[in-house]
């Protein structure tokens, strides 16, 4: 029996969503892979049956899937698609948590954001809004959110004094419609893979928001 890491899998299941080929994405699936909207309890699909079965409806009624991306975070894939709907098109996000047997959990979101942590040091202008020494350590965060288009919504650069900002970072997961599948609810912050809280909040600058 093939076991799995979310390395070892990407590139197949790359391979097998390139090609519609369900009987490929058949032999990546857990037996009782689950596929429904983020947070939802009691998903639509609930095994590798459920799964190839929604599939294959939307492809009877028309759907096709581009991948747009894969990417490895952690135990998990983040599967970006472009999903036409027979006219009506537009980009989507799908996490698929894996195990030793295969793709395990599917959830997906609409939008997506990306943000960055940097370590940098405090310029001149930063030091005096921070009341720090010049070249003292910050820690840069860059936020960017994204619309279920593609266009970006919001974009967020923030400085934090490392001696008294504590980052706490929530996570949650990314992701799309996958070829028309059941994701139908939303997450309160859709897309969004980490918030963060500083506090002090007199603590960070922004300089360039």
């Amino acid at each position: 029996m093939t076991t799995w890491t979310a390395a070892e899998i990407a590139e197949p299941v790359r391979a097998a969503l390139e090609a519609s080929d369900l009987h490929a994405l058949s032999a990546l699936l857990s037996p009782d892979v689950q596929w429904g909207a983020p947070g939802d309890p009691a998903p639509a699909c609930r095994n590798r049956g459920d799964v190839l079965a929604w599939s294959r409806r939307g492809r009877a009624a028309g759907t096709r899937a581009k991948v747009t991306e894969v990417d490895v975070v952690g135990d998990a894939l983040l599967v970006g698609l472009m999903v036409d709907r027979g006219g009506s098109a537009g980009e989507r996000w799908q996490v698929l948590t894996i195990g030793p047997d295969g793709v395990r959990d599917i959830r997906g979101h609409e939008d997506r954001a990306r943000e960055s942590l940097e370590p940098v040091v405090a310029g001149v202008r930063e030091a005096e809004a921070l009341e720090m020494e010049e070249g003292a350590p910050l820690m840069l965060v860059e936020r960017t959110a994204y619309s279920r288009s593609g266009q970006p919504l919001e974009y967020a650069r923030d400085l934090f004094r490392g001696d008294r900002t504590r980052v706490v970072v929530w996570t949650s997961e990314l992701g799309g419609d996958l070829s028309g599948g059941p994701a139908t609810a939303r997450p309160a912050r859709p897309g969004t893979p980490a918030d963060a809280e500083a506090a002090p909040a007199d603590d960070r600058a922004t300089p360039d928001r």
